[in-house]
């Protein structure tokens, strides 16, 4: 069956008016058309008997007399066969030859024109003679009956093509719709191209989904607000922690001194980390980007600093994706690679529907049971990432939202180098 609603509708629009169509035509035939052509050969075979009858009664008549009361052609007694190759074509018609062997028991053949048009009938009398009798191929063969079927058809078909039109124009309002969700689920704006319309019950969706759009981005740019005004607030307690620290390193011990330190620089990098990627998010704009130069850029940073990264199948491939989200994603995970590890991979594959990216590394990896848990924020991976080495626990919390806000998704695995496999997946 259709998987498309296109299909489907068309479908419950073709699929009965054709049985219908059908049904009628098999009736039709089997019944009406059936009848009258059985009618038609026993009125034709009941006048071309009596003309026979006539004739073997009263060899000598005048046979004009028949084509002037009778509404056959020309009629001719002779004993001239028929060739082949003069105009004729023997035929079998068993409702028309069945109805002259029960009125007369002679000889019969039946013959019609190459064009159709003249139907001969020989009928063998008792002296030899034949009787040739040439009549209208209407008589025997009611034309009309296949100029209905092919109108009925054809009209049919016709009325179905308009059909086909129309629900073409009330689907595309469904198709542009969900179109115009999937680029919202990337991140991209629509409202300038984007417009309610269709059917009511599509124009209610679209309304509808238009109306969360707006509460959507209305929650975006409040927790925008919210986060920078938490980030402000924040900034001037941890500067003013900094200087007490500063005044008291003199009277408390160098150990206390440092702990307190970190735990403040700790919790600054955690706020700026978080804040800096939510402002991103709210104010890049998505364009056309050349995904390979992208990934020699983020890669081309850490190898210039020392870092073993290896870049395999990397194409010239032109992708809609917010510039500055996509290559803070890669940093952190190219970062954690270089981190924990000493290689790295980076490769691309493409197909019509995707991009893949994936990052391979030769470092400890992270158990499968914890794969799921290390994109929730904060989350840290005790046994295998050691937290005083580790950031503030979001890198890949922000690769998941970056990827997820494009419409992709990230998924963990077991790297052919022994160490941990990363694949992200965007759509073209």
């Amino acid at each position: 069956m259709p998987k498309s609603l296109f299909g489907r509708s068309l479908l419950i629009l073709v699929l009965p008016t054709f049985l219908a169509q059908a049904i009628a035509v098999y009736i039709f035939y089997e019944r009406h058309w059936d009848s009258v052509s059985r009618h038609m050969a026993a009125s034709l075979a009941g006048e071309l008997a009596f003309v026979a009858k006539q004739v073997e009664a009263t060899p000598d008549m005048d046979l004009s007399i028949f084509q002037k009361n009778l509404s056959v052609g020309s009629v001719r007694l002779g004993d001239s066969p028929l060739h082949r190759g003069s105009g004729w074509k023997k035929i079998k018609y068993k409702p028309y030859s069945s109805n002259l062997k029960k009125k007369i028991p002679n000889e019969v053949r039946i013959y019609r024109s190459t064009n159709k048009e003249l139907l001969l009938t020989r009928i063998k009398m008792k002296d030899g003679h034949w009787l040739e009798i040439i009549t209208s191929n209407k008589r025997l063969f009611n034309s009309s009956t296949h100029i209905f079927i092919i109108w009925m058809l054809g009209s049919t078909a016709l009325l179905t093509l308009i059909s086909v039109l129309f629900l073409k124009n009330q689907i595309r309002p469904i198709i542009r719709l969900a179109r115009f969700a999937d680029t919202f689920g990337r991140g991209q704006d629509f409202a300038s191209n984007f417009s309610v319309e269709g059917a009511y019950e599509v124009r209610l969706a679209g309304t509808a989904f238009v109306k969360m759009r707006s509460r959507l981005r209305r929650f975006i740019r409040q927790r925008t607000e919210m986060l920078a005004g938490i980030s402000h607030d924040l900034r001037t307690p941890l500067t003013r922690l900094k200087l007490e620290i500063e005044m008291l390193k003199s009277k408390l011990p160098e150990d206390t001194v440092k702990a307190i330190t970190n735990d403040i620089n700790e919790m600054q990098q955690m706020i700026e980390s978080y804040i800096n990627f939510v402002r991103s998010d709210e104010e890049e704009e998505t364009r056309e980007v050349n995904i390979g130069e992208v990934i020699r850029n983020v890669a081309g940073k850490f190898r210039s600093k020392g870092a073993h990264i290896e870049i395999a199948n990397i194409e010239e491939f032109p992708i809609m994706i917010k510039e500055g989200l996509i290559t803070r994603a890669l940093s952190n995970l190219l970062e954690n690679a270089i981190k924990y590890a000493d290689r790295a991979k980076i490769s691309v594959k493409s197909n019509p529907k995707n991009l893949t990216i994936i990052i391979e590394d030769n470092g400890p990896g992270i158990p499968e049971a914890e794969r799921d848990l290390v994109f929730r924020p904060f989350y840290r991976v005790e046994n295998s990432r050691n937290p005083e080495t580790g950031g503030s626990g979001l890198g890949l919390a922000i690769v998941q939202d970056v990827i997820h806000s494009h419409g992709g998704n990230i998924e963990l695995a077991d790297s052919e180098m022994g160490g941990l496999l990363v694949k992200i997946k965007l759509p073209l």
